[in-house]
């Protein structure tokens, strides 16, 4: 926690909020926690999109689901990366049934799938300063576990809703452009201005839904919804940023084949931190409007101890205070039981031996 962190900041300004965000970026030390994000999603990213593409496939086919995916990476992570990040879902591909072997598939690809939102709720934690209890229990830990799973199928029907939208308003953009004789320079510049509506709204929604419901905290919407915002805007922003870097850039040069998966983790990491700064801005500005963070019923404040800690202290204490025979030497064959002295020569002289 740095130092802006223990400042008040009911009421503070914009340029405070803002420094207070970056201020708490760099002390929870976001680049680390986002490569960690980066290394659990180069595993779960063939697995989420194996279920992304089966709930968009239950609206346009499995085969159309592909086709309409396959654009949507190609923008993302450029053309080669695009296709190794398809390959990889194509040869991590299940065989659905009732059949043991079929259960056992989809169990290990929706597996596969939360552990990057369960490592995305550890890391959040760690943004808003907050821990689960040691001591919750099983059904807690199942019903985390659960809400990755909500967060998995989630992305997909975001994916859908994104590629409706996109759909649907280029058709509407371009239409009234021939309605109004407009040319391809202006059709250009809609469409993009279209897609980048469309994508913050997208993002807005699905980071609206991790800072409310996959960390321990307690945050009103209005407060979840403004940092989602706030936060689609800049990872949209960041996302064309790294898209133009990365489609230029002679980054996956060195790596040979391993190139592409080079990019893929290097959007991701990149992506991750963006992420986490949006996160630092919620909490910041909640604090600003007076509704500071406050830790779920089964978690507590990073810096504090629960009660089974507690209680082990105190016996801890007690003990030193009242004299630990560990400590004192009592009982022990090297002391004789007595004292603190030490050696055989005391041991046979406390028994009655010659010293």
């Amino acid at each position: 926690m740095s130092t802006a962190a223990t400042q008040p900041c009911e009421g503070a300004s914009l340029w405070q909020v803002l420094k207070r965000t970056v201020s708490e970026w760099s002390a929870d030390r976001a680049s680390l926690l986002a490569a960690a994000v980066a290394y659990y999603a180069i595993f779960s990213i063939g697995p989420l999109l194996i279920i992304s593409i089966a709930v968009v496939g239950m609206i346009f086919g499995q085969r159309a689901a592909r086709g309409q995916i396959q654009p949507q990476l190609t923008q993302y992570f450029g053309e080669g990366p695009a296709k190794f990040i398809q390959e990889m879902v194509a040869k991590a591909g299940f065989s659905p049934g009732l059949s043991f072997a079929g259960i056992l598939s989809i169990v290990l690809i929706v597996y596969a799938a939360t552990n990057l939102f369960a490592a995305l709720q550890q890391t959040l934690n760690v943004i808003f300063d907050v821990k689960p209890k040691p001591d919750r229990g099983w059904m807690a830990l199942i019903r985390d576990r659960g809400m990755t799973f909500l967060m998995v199928a989630l992305v997909g029907l975001f994916m859908l809703a994104s590629i409706v939208l996109n759909t649907v308003l280029a058709t509407i953009t371009k239409g009234g452009l021939r309605m109004l004789g407009g040319h391809s320079g202006a059709s250009a510049f809609l469409l993009e201005a279209v897609s980048f509506l469309v994508s913050a709204a997208v993002f807005t929604g699905v980071f609206a839904m991790l800072f409310k419901y996959l960390p321990d905290i307690k945050i009103s919407w209005r407060e979840t919804l403004i940092g989602a915002v706030v936060t689609a805007v800049l990872f949209t922003l960041g996302r064309i940023g790294l898209g133009y870097y990365l489609s230029r850039a002679s980054v996956a040069g060195p790596f040979g084949a391993a190139g592409s998966l080079v990019i893929v983790m290097l959007f991701i990491y990149y992506s991750a931190q963006i992420l986490f700064l949006g996160a630092e801005f919620t909490e910041a500005w909640a604090c600003r409007q007076g509704q500071k963070i406050q830790p779920a019923e089964n978690a507590m404040a990073a810096g504090v101890k629960s009660s089974r800690q507690r209680k082990k202290g105190e016996g801890q204490r007690a003990a030193a205070r009242q004299g630990s025979p560990s400590k004192k030497g009592a009982g022990h064959w090297w002391t004789g039981g007595q004292g603190t002295q030490r050696g055989p020569a005391y041991k046979i002289q406390s028994s009655g031996g010659r010293a």
